[in-house]
């Protein structure tokens, strides 16, 4: 069971672009019909979409939380085995809208990109990808090298966004990652997981309104956090509950510059944060092998 908070919950507000949700928005039409994704969007509320797609511009429009909201939906209209294939398979169609509307910007149809060692095409092909999101979305994406494989980070993620599950819920992201390796590879088929979701950080040790951002800095306790395009200063106090992904026993130390951080708290006449509580590391992580399965 998974738990969907409202945007009253979170006061930064991130968005794709119009023509990306409307990719994914044909994507899923591709998968399930028009009338499917009627009835989705139905009942994840978003009624003002139904036979009105965002339009194919680059303006950023489409919420995250209405992206988030349609994955939501899918799980609670097909169940969650049913949702997660229907997910993955958009996230699969999703990519030919992608390459036919950012493909010269991706670079993956170039002379020099199809002739390099499949190693090579992969960590580019990635790249370019998360440099799209980069460079058009609020979403932010890093690509790691490992000896074996791949680790694709995603900070702000709109498939999950303000949801809470007992493990990952990311299956869109999944499957337009299987489909770009599919591609780039000319048909092979690569182990893909996403290891750790956004989704499985606790909301229970929020008390009150919460607001998200990124770490600028990290001066002891006291932390400057980056949200709506502005700074606030906020105080980790010693009975400040923090919840540090990968931390058994988190403090303030854990906390890094960089981080996307959840918090809640008072906040005095000067507008600094005292933290009740403060949660960090708040990305979803994906594992893409370098070697093709079979």
């Amino acid at each position: 069971m998974t738990e969907h908070h409202s945007q009253s919950d979170v006061f930064a507000q991130y968005f794709w672009p119009n023509k990306m949700g409307r990719m994914f928005l044909l994507a899923l039409e591709d998968v399930m019909g028009k009338n499917g994704v009627s009835a989705v969007l139905n009942l994840a509320k978003l009624r003002h979409l139904v036979n009105h797609y965002p339009p194919n511009n680059l303006d950023l429009g489409f919420s995250f939380e209405e992206m988030s909201g349609i994955n939501k939906a899918l799980e609670d209209m097909y169940g969650p085995r049913g949702g997660r294939g229907l997910a993955i398979r958009a996230g699969r169609a999703g990519f030919k809208y992608a390459l036919k509307d950012f493909g010269s910007l991706l670079g993956m149809a170039d002379l020099a990109f199809r002739l390099l060692p499949l190693g090579m095409k992969l960590k580019v092909g990635l790249n370019a990808m998360a440099d799209t999101f980069n460079k058009f979305t609020d979403q932010r994406v890093t690509l790691e090298e490992e000896a074996d494989h791949f680790v694709y980070v995603i900070d702000r993620c709109p498939v999950c966004w303000g949801r809470h599950a007992a493990g990952p819920t990311c299956h869109a992201a999944v499957g337009l990652l299987q489909e770009t390796v599919h591609w780039i590879s000319g048909g092979k088929v690569f182990h893909i997981e996403e290891v750790s979701c956004a989704a499985e950080l606790s909301w229970d040790i929020f008390t009150g309104p919460v607001f998200n951002g990124r770490v600028v800095a990290v001066d002891g306790a006291k932390l400057i956090v980056m949200t709506n395009g502005s700074k606030r200063q906020v105080w980790v106090k010693d009975d400040t509950r923090l919840a540090v992904r990968g931390v058994v026993k988190p403090s303030v130390a854990d906390v890094r510059v960089d981080d996307i951080v959840l918090v809640s708290g008072k906040v005095d006449a000067e507008g600094v944060v005292h933290a009740q509580a403060l949660a960090g590391r708040y990305t979803c992580t994906f594992i893409i092998g370098k070697r093709p399965l079979g």
